[in-house]
């Protein structure tokens, strides 16, 4: 059998097929997958942060909702699977920032390392809602900060021994921590420090 000018074999349009999936980057394995096209569009950080903090355990939902808010604030009206991990940790830095300007705060290391943790929650349960395939979780390699040494350290024996001392000591005020039957280190030093009056 001759075929006419022009004409083309049942294996050539296959193999031209083959070649414009190629350059696309999907496989015949791809297209033959049943699983199911969901319509679902995905919701905005402002749609679904009330549904994670539902979701969340009471302990943890006081924790976090501070730093899902941020989310919402922020992006209340991006899909949940727009962010970049880059623009993850900007606002992680950005939290850190804020927290480092309040008295008290040491470095603002404990607020960005709530806010990660509280990020990546979020991303957990939009992965096992199927709002995002596993391998486009921009918060899957979000680290927490080293911590930084605390500041904080416990009284030694002496220091105890001087407390106890100026507590002991009788004062010329209406009434006296001294005359207490029992003086715990922490009444003792708010007595020894004059606020007394």
């Amino acid at each position: 059998m001759t075929t006419s000018p022009g004409a083309t074999t049942p294996s050539e349009p296959a193999a031209a097929a083959r070649l414009v999936l190629e350059s696309l980057g999907v496989s015949i394995s791809d297209l033959l997958e049943t699983e199911p096209s969901t319509t679902e569009v995905t919701p905005t950080f402002a749609e679904y942060v009330a549904r994670v903090a539902s979701a969340a355990q009471p302990g943890s939902r006081k924790t976090s909702s501070n730093y899902w808010r941020v989310l919402e604030t922020e992006w209340g009206d991006r899909r949940i699977d727009e962010p970049k991990m880059s623009e993850l940790i900007d606002l992680a830095n950005k939290v850190q920032e804020r927290a480092n300007a309040r008295r008290g705060s040491r470095g603002g290391v404990g607020a960005q390392s709530n806010f990660i943790d509280a990020t990546r929650f979020l991303y957990k349960l939009a992965v096992g809602d199927r709002h995002i395939p596993a391998d486009r979780n921009p918060a899957a390699e979000l680290r927490r900060p080293d911590r930084r040494q605390s500041r904080r350290r416990a009284l030694n024996s002496t220091q105890v021994a001087e407390i106890n001392e100026v507590a002991g000591t009788p004062r010329s005020t209406p009434w006296s921590c001294a005359s207490t039957p029992r003086q715990p280190a922490d009444v003792a030093a708010f007595c020894g420090s004059g606020a007394a009056t």
